[in-house]
């Protein structure tokens, strides 16, 4: 039987932590999905481990014959997509319960004019402790139009990360490289431009906070990054808008430089 979900691995040099996100999949009660791993010309010991894996899981890895750029590599992925189903799962993270995708499934298959399904987060440093737990408070229907503008205005994904997106919304969208920070916030915002999405009032994934993540090099954008994203999505910013949009991306940048170093002081005890 063909599977109905398709999970999207994008890795890059993912030895040290991939194994958490292969773990987590391998304990899902729902068994109804494979694994499409792109290995962005990893130098470690990626593909040992992926190889090690194959056993346990239904894993179909491509090894690009380059380094692509972040964007692209997720693309690579996004076009190999053929079942109902999708997510992308970043090598750094995890699912943080068993019935993740069984819950995200039951939804999407119960409410068939939804787009995508997200849920709470958890924040957890390199040892996989957590860190915190980012509760959006909400359960149900959502606009991401209403989303869209709210992380506009708050300078953060209000989205959070997608456990479940029905390919057939997805068709021909893909990440915006000149849009790297918010490049998630925008497909998000498109995917479901036309149809709602849905929101699990429950922490099914794990963000990992390293110094290694590339959220940090590209913190520096933000503010000019989230104004091109208004501009995208028909949000005309008056000049106090766009000068408080400045104002509230440079704090909440400094906020998750604070976090990030909270995390890395945390994972690096022994």
């Amino acid at each position: 039987m063909a599977a109905k979900i398709t999970i999207c691995l994008p890795v890059l040099n993912g030895e040290k932590f991939l194994e958490d996100a292969l773990m987590s999949l391998e304990q899902q009660t729902c068994r109804d999905f494979k694994i499409l791993v792109s290995d962005n010309d990893s130098s470690d010991g990626t593909a040992v481990m992926l190889d090690a894996w194959r056993s346990c899981l239904p894993i179909e890895v491509v090894r690009q014959a380059h380094r692509l750029a972040m964007t692209d590599n997720f693309n690579s992925l996004l076009a190999r997509v053929d079942t109902d189903y999708f997510m992308l799962l970043c090598h750094d993270d995890f699912l943080a319960s068993s019935e993740a995708l069984a819950k995200a499934l039951h939804v999407m298959e119960t409410q068939p004019d939804l787009s995508a399904v997200y849920c709470d987060l958890v924040y957890v440093d390199a040892r996989a402790q957590t860190l915190a737990t980012r509760r959006f408070r909400r359960q149900g229907r959502l606009s991401a139009d209403e989303l869209g503008r709210q992380s506009i205005h708050t300078a953060r994904n209000m989205f959070g990360i997608p456990l479940l997106i029905r390919r057939q919304d997805a068709l021909n969208l893909r990440y915006d490289a000149a849009l790297s920070y918010v490049c998630d916030i925008d497909l998000s915002w498109s995917i479901s431009k036309a149809k709602p999405l849905y929101h699990l009032a429950e922490p099914l994934i794990a963000n990992r906070y390293t110094g290694f993540n590339q959220t940090w090099t590209l913190l520096k954008q933000a503010g000019r990054q989230f104004k091109l994203l208004a501009a995208k999505h028909g949000l005309t910013l008056s000049a106090s808008e766009q000068c408080r949009l400045w104002i509230t991306s440079f704090f909440v940048m400094q906020q998750k430089r604070l976090f990030g170093l909270y995390a890395n002081c945390r994972g690096s005890r022994p």
